[in-house]
């Protein structure tokens, strides 16, 4: 299959085979880099996104994820790790975090207090927003969506961290209009294709091949081997990048992979041991010549507690490792919940990934693997008691009343047992979309105010006003060589009315 045009050439062997393979949305930047960047999650669960949206996408972020305001806030439990690793095993030393990419103290974070708002190293220059830019090269068996390639956003400096009443918390703000007019086109080109993207106004921001006019059919755009350039910046008609070139090479496909056992043991359902197999990098394909390469094994479930309204509570079930390569994972019984009723997504991604500090605040990052998931709808089954109420605001109020500040009370309900408290508070309009965020909150403190110079916009104005306290009702962390977490948390959020 080929597809032509003055700004645009296609070619898929793989596509024509018959095997629709899709990218994976993308997401630019880390928006809120400045407490925690993980590398750019991935959208598209059936009614929960991953809640470590600390890479949401700038140019349009998913604001029907329930979870988008409940950032995944906690960390492994480094200090005590799990004493059943094999004693032949060396623990690899924990280090300083560094604004590289990397995960430096091995914590299952990526550059947490070191990155700033768009996912670079240092402050924007000048005080001009700074620049996030995400290629995601990630196939799957689904339908392509070519503004999906390549994205770009802009976060307005600076990310605040601050601190109310002992408790840190953090602003960041984005814009979300055409945050870069002149940017210029971007390409990406492998062995499969060779596609110029434009960006599109009446696409918010994102990028499109030849403006979005063609139609275009399900392909591929790498095999494993091959090596993949994403350049921008640069003329429709250039050779040569005039921005910035991200190049990596495509790791090996997940052959022969079953994600049924961890589908059946997230669900409740009975069945074969939770046990996942794949084959070993390395046998289908040359080594990556990127200095990170990853194997990503993702489960999240969610369930609501109560109806759908101004005020809803959620429960919801995550684990996101970074497995060892070796062909083999078998589900240990700390990082299992079955959570009958719960919808669930669970997939399995190996992926080559590049990262690059452009100066000035900015930041770039690119990603080329693939993909295999399985999703499962919700079971049946009775909701769990919600352990967390909030009193504060109310969402019955024609209009908050700011003139202290925003008052937030909660209360846990006897008996509760919470390991961990955040709170975030949004709101999106035309303008952007800004974000605040507190963790580390006391349970049993019971109330927190916000500044009122510190909230973001909660007028009118803002067709989003959402606040959510999420408990942290358990953590679990990974044995080694694994690393990651798994929790279980209850999220309650609330619809605010506006502010005069």
């Amino acid at each position: 299959m080929a597809i032509e045009s003055s700004t645009a050439r296609l070619t898929s062997s793989r596509a024509a085979a018959g095997a629709p393979l899709a990218l994976a949305a993308l997401l630019a930047g880390a928006l809120a880099g400045c407490i925690e960047r993980r590398a750019p999650a991935l959208d598209g669960a059936p009614d929960a996104a991953p809640a470590d949206l600390a890479a949401p996408d700038l140019a349009a972020p998913d604001l029907a994820a329930p979870d988008l305001a409940a950032p995944d806030l906690a960390a492994p439990d480094l200090a005590a790790p799990d004493l059943a690793a094999p004693l032949d095993l060396p623990l690899p030393a924990a280090a300083d975090e560094r604004c590289d990419a990397l995960d430096n103290d091995l914590d299952g974070r990526v550059d947490e207090g070191v990155s700033n708002s768009c996912g670079g190293c240092g402050e924007p220059r000048g005080g001009r927003p700074c620049v996030a830019l995400s290629a995601e090269l990630i196939e799957q068996p689904a339908t392509l969506d070519p503004t999906k390639l390549f994205s770009a956003g802009a976060g307005a400096p600076p990310a605040e961290s601050f601190s109310v009443e002992g408790v840190t918390c953090a602003r960041v703000t984005s814009a979300l209009r055409d945050p870069l007019p002149a940017l210029g086109a971007a390409r990406v080109r492998s062995p499969l294709a060779d596609l110029t993207l434009v960006p599109t106004p009446a696409l918010g921001g994102r990028y499109a091949p030849n403006g979005g006019e063609e139609d275009w059919a399900p392909l591929a755009l790498h095999r494993p081997g091959d090596e993949v350039s994403i350049a921008w910046g640069l003329d429709a008609d250039a050779d040569a990048p005039r921005g910035g070139l991200l190049t990596l090479r495509a790791p090996a496909d997940l052959d022969e992979v079953d994600l049924g056992p961890l589908v059946d043991a997230f669900s409740g359902r009975a069945g074969a041991p939770a046990r996942l197999r794949w084959t070993p990098r390395g046998v289908a394909a040359a080594p990556s010549a990127l200095p990170a390469e990853e194997l990503t094994l993702y489960v999240g479930a969610s369930s609501p507690l109560t109806p759908m309204g101004l005020s809803r509570a959620i429960a919801h079930t995550q684990m996101r490792l970074t497995l060892s390569d070796d062909g083999l994972f078998e589900l240990p019984a700390a990082l299992t919940v079955a959570r009958a009723g719960s919808s669930l997504w669970v997939y399995l991604e190996r992926a080559a990934r590049d990262w690059r500090d452009l100066g000035g605040g900015d930041a770039a990052w690119a990603r080329a693997g693939t993909r295999v998931e399985a999703r499962a709808a919700p079971t049946g089954g009775a909701p769990s008691a919600v352990p967390l109420r909030v009193s504060a605001p109310r969402v019955d109020d024609e209009a908050l009343d700011l003139r202290e500040g925003l008052r937030v009370r909660w209360a846990l309900e006897p008996g509760a047992a919470v390991v961990g408290l955040s709170l975030s508070l949004i709101s999106q309009g035309e303008a952007g979309y800004e974000a605040l965020t507190c963790d580390g909150l006391d349970p049993a403190r019971g109330a927190l105010t916000l500044p009122a110079d510190r909230l973001p916009d909660l007028s009118a104005r803002a067709a989003l006003r959402q606040l959510t306290l999420r408990a942290d009702l358990r953590r679990a962390a990974a044995p080694l060589p694994d690393r990651g977490e798994l929790s279980e948390s209850v999220s309650v959020l609330l619809q605010l009315p506006p502010a005069p």
